[in-house]
């Protein structure tokens, strides 16, 4: 607790904290909730693998016709969709809301982390603030994605084990607790490996061997399932996706040794200058297409300094800290680089604002002490800081109250809507965003090949007793390198059935034999 606390207000300013914490989320959601924003592609995959668990059919995609088995992602999060189906509702809204409580109870779980990383709780109250106001965060909590349960398994995990005791005692519920959150959290995302490396690293530094064995023995045997199930249903996309050269191109090849290095200083380079600030300032109109520019690097380098240089002042678990964005950098550096985003640097961005703000306090004591000696330096003299994301949460609530969706994908849903008023039950559609198209036609859905021979395609469309074909104007490249050659080759195969203008998107029949 910082010294300036008054003895008498030490009790009672958690709860005062957390509760102006939860009460200022709330009201940032709800305010800032877009509720046209349509399902993308991965959010679409999680709600239909979720229905599948609880409509007890499995873990496959069942708008697929053979109900195909999925080997990614991971099953934890659609079995919290089938958790909040079964408990509260299958509408989307509801899923969508689900994920908002996952955020709250990480933003109260991240103040107490914060207030034990570095003891005091002014300043943990600062750093949650801007959490609460990161507009990535919030953004993602609106969809149907995994981002925002993945955070506060992964938040409760570390908290866990900042309370384990000195001994190693299993008397205490605290280890199983935290083997739970590990093997949670590995099920929710597979990134949930880098908090498993790390904790496993700092257990082994501090010589806490029985915790060390009972930590690995148990992830690995829980984990074991998920392994053999994918192996049993040809190996974990995830793998081949990773050391792919690029998983939108597959006849490009895996990716070689020498190609490692090169990949690894790209992605390094982006993360620093572009990645990083955009995580913790919520850039909202930088765009990317024009290029980076030396600003972007200075601003980039001066917060991953500052962001380290705050993280070194942690009084406690700070080796902890260390090891887990060590290892999330890691598998970072190695994600192919045309997966662009904050996506995947999103379970750090709490931890990053953490450094960001504890190295501003420091400076900021520095240069006030420099002035005066006599001078005090509040935490919460930082909270003005947080201004500069007011423009991002008005952005967000410009999207949700002034915005539509955009043409193209209005028109690809409204396709989706008349495939469903006319066609049979059994109809089978292939396009580029397959299980978003059968959230909204109800039709068995596939992607088309991503192969340059034409006939290999085709086939391909005929061994999953495809109907229909949707030619869009979404902005894929797969579909002018795949699918459009073979329409345009094949003309007759591929008779038009209906067209939506403005931008034009297309209905296909498909007729192999004529």
């Amino acid at each position: 607790m910082n010294d300036l606390t008054p003895r008498y207000l030490r009790t009672w300013l958690p709860y005062a904290y957390g509760s102006v914490l939860l009460g200022l989320f709330a009201w940032v959601w709800a305010y800032t909730f877009i509720e046209h924003l349509i399902a993308v592609e991965d959010g679409a995959l999680y709600y239909v693998l979720g229905k599948a668990l609880y409509l007890g059919e499995g873990y496959v995609s069942i708008n697929t016709p053979a109900a195909t088995p999925v080997t990614s992602p991971p099953p934890g999060y659609p079995a919290l969709i089938a958790a909040t189906m079964a408990l509260w509702s299958s509408d989307m809204i509801a899923v969508r809301t689900a994920n908002a409580g996952y955020l709250g109870g990480a933003i109260v779980l991240l103040f107490v982390l914060f207030s034990r990383l570095h003891g005091g709780r002014h300043l943990a109250f600062v750093a949650t603030l801007a959490v609460v106001v990161n507009a990535h965060l919030l953004h993602k909590s609106m969809l149907m994605m995994s981002e925002s349960s993945f955070l506060l398994f992964s938040t409760a995990s570390l908290l866990l084990f900042t309370y384990l005791r000195a001994e190693e005692t299993f008397r205490k519920p605290h280890i199983y607790l935290l083997l739970l959150g590990l093997v949670s959290t590995y099920h929710i995302r597979t990134m949930g490996i880098a908090l498993v490396v790390a904790i496993c690293l700092e257990l082994i530094c501090q010589r806490r061997w029985r915790y060390v064995a009972f930590i690995s023995t148990g992830f690995v045997l829980s984990s074991l399932p998920w392994y053999l199930w994918g192996r049993s249903k040809g190996g974990n996309a995830y793998v081949g996706q990773l050391f792919s050269v690029d998983p939108y191109q597959p006849d490009l090849g895996s990716l070689g040794l020498g190609d490692l290095l090169p990949r690894v200083l790209e992605n390094l380079q982006r993360y620093i200058y572009r990645e990083i600030p955009d995580g913790l300032l919520c850039y909202v109109d930088r765009n990317w297409k024009a290029g980076v520019n030396t600003q972007d690097w200075i601003v980039g380098i001066l917060l991953v300094s500052l962001a380290t240089f705050g993280l070194h002042q942690l009084t406690s678990h700070r080796r902890l800290i260390t090891f887990y964005l060590a290892a999330t950098a890691g598998v970072l550096l190695l994600w192919p680089p045309v997966w662009v985003g904050t996506r995947f640097l999103q379970p750090a961005i709490p931890l990053l604002l953490l450094g960001a703000t504890i190295g501003l306090f420091a400076l900021g004591r520095r240069i006030v002490r420099a002035i005066n000696e006599a001078w005090v330096f509040h935490p919460l003299m930082l909270l003005p800081v947080l201004c500069i994301y007011g423009p991002d949460v008005m952005h967000l609530r410009w999207l949700a109250t002034e915005t539509r969706l955009p043409d193209n994908w209005a028109q690809y849903l409204t396709m989706a809507e008349w495939v469903a008023d006319h066609t049979a039950p059994e109809t089978v559609v292939a396009c580029r965003k397959p299980v978003l198209f059968h959230l909204h036609s109800g039709r068995q859905t596939v992607i088309y090949k991503f192969t340059e021979d034409s006939e290999v395609l085709i086939e391909d469309l005929k061994h999953n007793g495809v109907d229909f074909v949707v030619l869009d104007e979404l902005g894929y490249t797969s579909q002018q390198r795949y699918l459009l050659p073979a329409v345009a080759e094949h003309g007759d195969v591929f008779p038009p059935v209906h067209k939506l203008r403005n931008p034009n998107t297309w209905l296909m029949g498909f007729q192999p034999d004529g």
